[in-house]
């Protein structure tokens, strides 16, 4: 258990150091939720395979939203506009 912590902190100071500390923050939260609320691997695991530029998406095993204020303009494009003519 305390091996799994000082994991944690050491792999936690590395995904801030790659990604900041806001996103390192957010990715751990819901690396957390995603571990409660299914049989996932380890935290430590998690985030090693974060770290090696695995998608958070394909950890998690979901796809996060965004919160409303940080939507993308690309997301709100109708998909008549996104439709290649043929």
């Amino acid at each position: 258990m305390g091996s799994d912590v000082a994991a944690v902190k050491q792999l936690f100071t590395r995904l801030v150091s790659s990604l900041g500390r806001k996103t390192a923050t957010r990715e751990l939260k819901w690396m957390k939720q995603a571990l409660i609320a299914s049989h996932s691997p380890t935290l430590p695991a998690m985030l090693q395979r974060r770290l090696s530029g695995e998608p958070l998406q394909y950890i998690l095993g979901v796809q996060t939203s965004l919160s409303n204020s940080c939507t993308n303009k690309l997301m709100q494009i109708s998909r008549h506009y996104t439709i290649w003519s043929t």
